[in-house]
């Protein structure tokens, strides 16, 4: 049902598709990416493409995106976003079909159904076909870091990680694992490749694009936008807490603060993580890995609901672990509450009678994957302790 609703809107709306769709277009053309931040010029560019939308803009993606979408650009937006939904979606099969043989998840026998409930059966799956975003392939390439990162592959490990972070620039907190165990060889193999991939990227696409991206990211920053932005990510919870708005606050009031309060709760929350357990013990690690899976989903600047399409597997990890026939009633009640905000469907925020509904619903999402990543943490520490 999720797979149906979330091909038939892409019949109807390109939604964030257009601004990687049109990305990848002028790529393909051979024309030069270096106004993709203009947003006026890239609406015209959209436009041109035969896109009507306008909101497709490319904001504050990497240059490399531009690169992802080319499959699909030579064809017509709708039917292009269509091919990429199908595509996301066999890749998100092929995950569930390897998770124990390829992927190595841990999990009981007879979960398989489970998984495949959590990663179909969700407004975040839903959220990412809607949007056409590439959520579900950054899923895979975790994966076969894990793969990698677990079977003594330094390099595919490598390589999925740098790929990762020149992608999104996400995933750079797992370079703490490999720090904590010290293995400096994949660590070296991790910067080689990442700092090999940006150097092929800057001589395709030109250092020009890339210059203008450092702007616009820094605009994001000094604008408020993330801060203000509600979106269910650490750094927008805390603007929301200290009652920063970008409107009422010009910059910089109040985001020195903001960005203080985030690296603080980063530190905190890394602390926490790996305090008080041998961080190499098995399978505490894997509990870890996976918390820290969680942390960097949580703290992406601007992180929306189909960001959370990849916490499917660390919740999975969770529950897999758990011994049902010993839980107490309001234990099981509340992993239910949490399984709902990971996947669960929210009324807008504009529909609850009080305030400080409306204000904080936007974060419920970012509240079930707090609990999440608590439980991993918590059963980590359990494992180590024996």
């Amino acid at each position: 049902m999720i797979v149906y609703h979330g091909m038939g809107f892409s019949t109807k709306h390109l939604s964030d598709f257009a601004g990687y769709y049109t990305a990848s277009k002028i790529l393909l053309n051979g024309d030069s990416l270096s106004k993709i931040y203009d947003d006026s010029w890239f609406l015209e560019k959209s436009k041109s493409f035969g896109i009507r939308e306008t909101t497709g803009i490319f904001y504050v993606n990497p240059p490399t995106i531009s690169v992802v979408y080319t499959p699909v650009a030579s064809l017509e937006p709708f039917t292009a976003k269509v091919v990429w939904n199908l595509a996301s979606v066999a890749v998100l099969l092929f995950i569930w079909l390897g998770s124990r043989d390829f992927f190595g998840i841990p999990s009981r026998a007879g979960y398989d159904l489970l998984l495949l409930i959590l990663m179909t059966w969700s407004i975040p799956l839903l959220r990412n076909l809607q949007r056409g975003q590439l959520y579900i392939v950054m899923l895979f390439l975790v994966m076969a870091f894990y793969r990698g990162y677990t079977g003594n592959r330094p390099w595919l490990s490598a390589t999925s990680l740098a790929i990762l972070i020149l992608l999104k620039y996400f995933g750079w907190l797992f370079l703490l694992l490999i720090v904590l165990e010290r293995r400096w060889s994949d660590l070296a193999k991790t910067i080689a490749l990442t700092g090999a991939g940006l150097i092929l990227s800057v001589f395709i696409l030109g250092p020009q694009v890339y210059i203008h991206h450092v702007e616009r990211l820094m605009e994001a920053v000094h604008s408020g936008e993330i801060a203000s932005s509600n979106l269910p990510c650490v750094p927008a919870l805390l603007g929301t807490l200290i009652g920063f708005r970008q409107e009422a606050n010009p910059p910089p009031g109040g985001l020195p603060l903001v960005s203080l309060l985030t690296l603080i709760a980063l530190a905190g929350a890394i602390i926490f993580t790996f305090r008080d357990a041998n961080v190499v013990t098995s399978p505490a690690k894997t509990y870890r890995f996976f918390a820290l899976l969680v942390l960097s989903i949580m703290f992406t600047p601007l992180a929306s609901e189909h960001h959370y399409v990849m916490l499917s597997i660390p919740l999975f990890v969770y529950l897999s672990s758990l011994e049902w026939e010993r839980l107490r009633f309001w234990r099981s009640l509340g992993i239910a509450l949490m399984i709902y905000l990971v996947i669960g469907w929210f009324p807008s925020p504009s529909l609850y009678p009080w305030e400080a509904l409306k204000t904080f619903t936007p974060f419920l999402r970012l509240f079930g994957a707090i609990s999440v990543w608590v439980a991993l943490v918590l059963s980590a520490r359990t494992q180590a302790k024996g």
